[in-house]
Formats: structure tokens, sequence, C-alpha cells
């Protein structure tokens, strides 16, 4: 009876993290202190989101095990992940080229579209999983759930998503309603991000 199991990222991809919000950071005191205008900022934040999107797409699929009872969930992981990496890339790609004035709005058409296509291929995958519960993972595989490894690092890479995911819907708010609407969305993402830790610290509790 053998499991699949790969290496949990380590320092070179928290590192990789480290430069990249340093980067956000930087962007956002330049456009502060008037070295950069809002467009250029924005389309500079757009792509180091692009950039955190396709590092942590490349990592996402290393931290399940291999061994899931359910193909079709264990496959929407591994697609979960080069979703990511896909929309990043697109989203890199998009911004070096588009005019200014189109820089907000393809940003958060791009990024809250990959993120769409990752809620369509769980939902799938779990109907898929629903209507097909006998089938099970390949012959001589250990039969467990496809729980992530590295508890810690899933969880990190979970937050980081849902942040960039609220970046997307803020930079469409803007579109939309203007900078008023900015108290509005950081006010949702706290009380989101709150939930979502209290989620999270049930799910990750141990069962007696």
């Amino acid at each position: 009876m053998t499991q699949i199991t790969k290496p949990v990222p380590g320092k070179t991809t928290f590192a990789v993290y480290g430069v990249l919000f340093a980067a956000f950071a930087a962007c956002a005191i330049a456009k502060e202190t008037g070295y950069i205008d809002n467009v250029s900022a924005k389309r500079a934040v757009g792509m180091i989101f692009g950039l955190m999107m396709i590092v942590t797409g490349n990592f996402l699929p290393k931290l399940i095990h291999a061994s899931s009872q359910s193909p079709a969930l264990l496959k929407s992981r591994r697609l979960t992940g080069w979703l990511f990496v896909l929309t990043g890339a697109i989203l890199i790609i998009a911004l070096s080229l588009l005019p200014a004035t189109h820089v907000p709005l393809w940003t958060a058409l791009i990024g809250l579209g990959g993120f769409l296509a990752v809620g369509l291929n769980v939902a799938l995958a779990n109907l898929s999983a629903a209507r097909h519960p006998g089938l099970g993972a390949k012959t001589g595989q250990v039969h467990s759930p496809a729980v992530p490894r590295g508890t810690n690092t899933w969880l990190s890479a979970m937050y980081i998503l849902h942040a960039i995911g609220w970046v997307f819907a803020m930079f469409l708010a803007d579109i939309i309603w203007g900078d008023k609407s900015m108290v509005w969305m950081l006010v949702g993402f706290t009380i989101a991000n709150s939930v979502l830790a209290l989620t999270y610290k049930a799910w990750s509790k141990p069962e007696k």
C-alpha cells in the first residue's frame, strides 16, 4: 500500500511572497508620494497580484495527498492550481499591453474571471464526487480524503487568495461607484476575513 506525496513549499516560496508584498508596499508609497500616477500604480499592483496568483497556483497542488477517495476532487485541485497560474499570466500580459484607460476594468474582469473559473471547477468536481461516491483512488493507494499537507501553508495560501480576490473586487467597485466604495469594501473585507478565520479555526480542530 503506497501513498504519493509531494514536498510542501518552503522558505523560497515565502521569500518570493515577501518580495512581492514589499513591491506592493513600494507601489503604494510611490503613488502616495507622487512618484508614479494612479493608473501606473494600478497597473503595477495588478501585475504584482498576477505574480502572486502564479506562485500560489504553482504550489497549491503540492499540498494535497495523491490518494484521494475521489479522482474528480483530486483532478479539480490540480486544475485549480493551473487556473490560478493561467489567470496570473493573462493578467500580467494584458496589463503590459493595455492602454491606461483600460487598466482598472480589465484588472478586475480578468482577476474575478479567474476566481469564477476556479469556483465553477470546484463546484462541478464536488457535484461529480457526490454523484459517484463509489469511485475510489487507484488500486494500491491509501484510501483517505484529499487532506491538505502542511496545514499552516494551506491556510496561508487561502488567506492570500482571499485577499487577492477582494483586491480585484475593489478595482471593480472603484470603477462603478468611485472612491467612496473603498470604505465599504474594506469593511466587507474585514468581516469576510474574520469569518474565514473562524471557519478555518473550526475546520482545523482535531476530531474527538
